[in-house]
């Protein structure tokens, strides 16, 4: 294991990471409506954690392919141990699901995901990867060296750390070691999306408690209670406590009340839609969205009729995958051809993402696409059998391309009428030969 004795230098080593975004990611920002927020308790609410799971889950379950590139041509690396490695079984423990899902998880609420990755050295090969927790990591700069290493601050649980490494310690990575993925940020270090947004979802959390707390001690349905005259002390202690005890909490709520010495009930009309709550909730709904990407609202549960999203789910749904969730895959996509792909063997090799489950249209219209595709010799028959799930035919008539006849380059010389009777003859031999 790799660890860098001069990391724990602090007269060797320049922080990435300072002292009070440390402080805040652990401790928690305290925002102007009183709520402390950290990434971890921001998902507490519903609508952050929401966002995170639909983005990190959508990425995670997409099937994925290390592919070489040779000139123009994409070919599949179906038996490489990198395809294993990043899309089936990353390590004994977890599945490539899991990992990813975890991974991006952090990424989108710290800004920072990172996968610790040691190489073999005899091999030079890494051979299984493990997602380190964000909150337990810090970026620094090893001023001998010039690079980026990595402190992580195991926990004491034996679930906590990947397997070799001591429980509690706090131990030091060179960057070849460590895949780090960024969200949009400055230098090294990507953002949290949280840590900006903190004060909509502080808003949040003290609206979510101030309603459950409006349910528990409500003793007032709707209403205040008047007497024609002023009260002993007795008598008013006596009412006070016998009206909380029959209506306080939602338990309680809209039971019959009875009043004494000519005590009336006037109803002063307050409710959770006239204080606004539901329009508060749904705002901040609306605001949290934004910090994660163009979200459609239906896949967060929220069903508010009006939406700029296009004129139908499945436009929603290409939306979601262009402009959200592109934006993502592009990102870690780079960054493991960076880190893994880049000096792998066979020369060439990349890592991508599979998004056209997502992008699938209704079948009458794959449907049509397809055939257009197959009429135009873009995809032969068992190409086509392959996308839709399909066992293929084999042979020449799984594996032929269509040439359409009428089809041929602009600067080809026109068929002449001696060439349409070759032609002709040549498919009729063709067609006595098969009989």
């Amino acid at each position: 294991m790799p660890v860098l004795r001069e990391l724990f230098d602090r007269r060797e080593r320049r922080e990435l990471t300072g002292l009070q975004e440390i402080l805040d990611s652990r401790l928690g920002t305290k925002t102007f409506s009183g709520k402390h927020v950290t990434p971890e308790n921001a998902l507490g609410v519903s609508a952050v954690y929401a966002c995170v799971t639909l983005i990190a889950e959508s990425i995670a379950m997409l099937p994925g392919d290390v592919l070489q590139r040779d000139g123009n041509r994409r070919i599949p690396q179906p038996d490489h141990p990198y395809q294993r490695l990043l899309f089936e079984n990353p390590n004994p423990e977890l599945t490539s699901n899991e990992l990813w899902s975890q991974t991006i998880g952090w990424q989108l609420i710290r800004g920072n995901g990172y996968i610790y990755a040691p190489s073999n050295r005899t091999t030079g090969l890494v051979e299984a990867i493990w997602p380190l927790a964000a909150n337990r990591v810090e970026v620094v700069r090893v001023r001998e060296t010039g690079r980026l290493g990595y402190i992580v601050n195991f926990g004491r649980s034996d679930l906590e750390r990947p397997p070799g490494v001591e429980s509690g310690s706090r131990v030091g990575f060179d960057q070849r070691d460590v895949w780090h993925f960024r969200a949009f940020g400055s230098g090294p270090i990507g953002y949290s999306p949280i840590w900006l947004g903190r004060q909509g979802v502080g808003v949040s959390m003290a609206a979510e408690e101030y309603e459950a707390r409006f349910f528990d001690n409500d003793a007032t349905p709707g209403g205040v209670i008047q007497v024609p005259k002023t009260l002993s002390k007795e008598a008013y202690d006596r009412l006070v406590a016998n009206w909380n005890t029959l209506h306080q909490g939602a338990k309680q709520a809209h039971l019959i009340g009875l009043l004494e010495e000519g005590g009336q009930w006037q109803d002063t009309g307050l409710s959770n839609e006239d204080a606004q709550f539901l329009e508060l909730r749904r705002f901040q709904l609306q605001e949290i969205m934004r910090w994660f990407g163009p979200i459609p609202p239906h896949l967060i549960s929220d069903v508010t009729p009006a939406t700029s999203w296009g004129t139908g789910i499945e436009q929603q749904g290409l939306g979601f995958v262009r402009y959200c969730l592109g934006r993502w895959i592009s990102r870690n996509e780079r960054t493991i051809n960076k880190r893994l792909l880049a000096g792998a063997s066979p020369p060439g090799l990349y890592a991508k993402w599979n998004v056209k489950a997502l992008e699938r249209a209704d079948l009458r219209a794959r449907a049509a696409a397809l055939h257009i595709m197959r009429l135009d010799g873009v995809v032969n028959a068992d190409e086509w059998r392959a996308i839709e799930d399909m066992e293929p035919i084999g042979g020449d008539a799984g594996e032929a391309y269509l040439n359409p006849l009428n089809f041929a380059p602009v600067d080809a010389e026109p068929m002449t009428e001696e060439n349409v009777r070759e032609l002709v003859a040549v498919m009729v031999a063709e067609l006595n030969g098969h009989r």
